[in-house]
């Protein structure tokens, strides 16, 4: 239940630093200096993005970074010929993708798929469930994420960029203008520190202090409920509060909040919103007709059932980031969670490691538009991004990653949790 906490305030957090600029400073800042090359200036979008990810929703991350990533477009078209001017286009997008989904599998609060999977850990009351929390899951997501963003940038330079082109300078400072800090800004920054403190303190004091957990019954469904949830639940609602309460003199010297109602719901923009709620329609029609059980039904029929671990987690990896491609990956995190935990009990698998097989496959699709939120956002919002070129690399860094989170759930994480 503390999770439930964590993503809800998660969420508010996020909003804090759209609404005064925190993100697009931080994002600003970082790519506004003269880069050597524009592989340089890949590899620094891709690690900030990542970065960024894994504190807040990396849906939340896109966001924010659309209006730099136009400003760059415009940027590109300006100082070079149309077809190049698309091709560093098309480079720069991939790269925030490739980072904000990398980013989002790297915590617990950085993608859809991981707040799902943790509510399918709850629900079939898995063994083990309760070593993982926002701050243990970094020990090993860490260098995951690390060798991923690596292999993305690599494969972003040497199969997309133009050899001519890959030592090229590149000068940003004058696509960005500086916008003026707001009155709460100040108490925003305090505001996400606090929240970061307490859930790394939580964390530890959870791992160093277990407590025994009551059955909660919501909805037919047992839920563990511990004191730390108690004290997670406390938090979050003293911290909403604290938000939204007008306890603040503004300029005019009336009292304010640092957070209204309506910054939750503004700056969203409206066409690359367009292609999201295309891509959860496809996915709402797919589920309507089934097809996603369907797909897991015939992957738990040509499962090898006499393979090794590393080869049956990159089967669960790569099927699993392959129907998410096509079906939506909220569509198939549903759909997926009860085939391969049940499928794991058949093999003698820990359904932990199962589970969160189908949680990191799922954040890490990179081909189309639909298969992520944080897809649809960047392709929709940025004008003349080659579909060509997204779909053949993202098909290649869907190979590579499926190995590597294969490796990691197969020797890694038993080790790093004691399974």
């Amino acid at each position: 239940m503390s999770f439930l906490f964590l993503i809800l305030t998660g969420f508010l957090l996020s909003r804090l630093g759209v609404r005064y600029g925190l993100i697009e400073r931080f994002f600003a800042r970082g790519l506004t200096r003269r880069h050597d090359s524009i592989t340089s200036f890949l590899l620094a979008l891709m690690a900030a993005t990542a970065l960024i990810s894994m504190f807040i929703p990396n849906f939340i991350t896109a966001l924010a970074l659309l209006p730099i990533l136009e400003k760059l477009r415009r940027h590109f078209e300006q100082q070079y010929d149309p077809p190049l001017a698309r091709r560093l286009t098309t480079a720069m997008v991939l790269a925030a993708i490739y980072g904000c989904n990398i980013g989002g599998m790297g915590s617990l609060i950085g993608s859809l798929a991981n707040a799902l999977m943790l509510g399918a850990l709850e629900l079939y009351q898995t063994p083990g469930r309760e070593k993982i929390n926002f701050l243990s899951w970094f020990g090993w997501s860490l260098p995951l994420t690390a060798i991923l963003i690596g292999c993305a940038w690599a494969q972003l330079v040497y199969v997309i960029l133009p050899r001519t082109v890959r030592r090229a300078g590149i000068e940003l400072a004058h696509s960005f203008s500086e916008s003026r800090p707001q009155i709460f800004a100040g108490r925003a920054a305090l505001a996400i520190g606090i929240w970061l403190a307490f859930w790394s303190a939580h964390s530890i004091l959870q791992l160093l202090l277990p407590a025994p957990a009551a059955s909660l019954s919501v909805l037919g469904l047992k839920i563990g409920w511990t004191p730390w949830d108690k004290i997670a639940a406390l938090f979050g609602i003293l911290y909403t509060l604290l938000l939204f309460a007008p306890l603040f003199k503004g300029s005019d010297r009336r009292r304010e909040p640092i957070l209204r109602f309506a910054d939750c719901f503004e700056q969203l923009p409206l066409r690359a919103f367009g292609v999201l709620l295309l891509a959860l329609t496809i996915g709402g029609v797919l589920i309507a007709l089934q097809a996603p059980q369907w797909a897991a039904t015939q992957v738990s029929k040509i499962l090898p059932p006499q393979a090794a671990p590393f080869s049956l987690y990159f089967f669960m990896c790569f099927t699993t980031t392959l129907a998410t491609e096509f079906f939506n990956n909220t569509a198939v995190t549903v759909a997926f969670f009860p085939v391969m935990h049940a499928l794991a009990e058949r093999l003698l698998l820990p359904p932990l490691l199962a589970l969160m097989a189908v949680g990191l496959a799922a954040t890490n699709a990179f081909m189309l538009p639909i298969s992520t939120p944080v897809n649809a956002l960047l392709y929709g919002g940025v004008k003349h991004v080659s579909l060509k070129t997204m779909a053949a690399s993202g098909l290649l860094l869907d190979f590579i990653s499926a190995i590597w989170m294969a490796l990691f759930l197969a020797q890694v994480i038993p080790w790093y949790y004691g399974l």
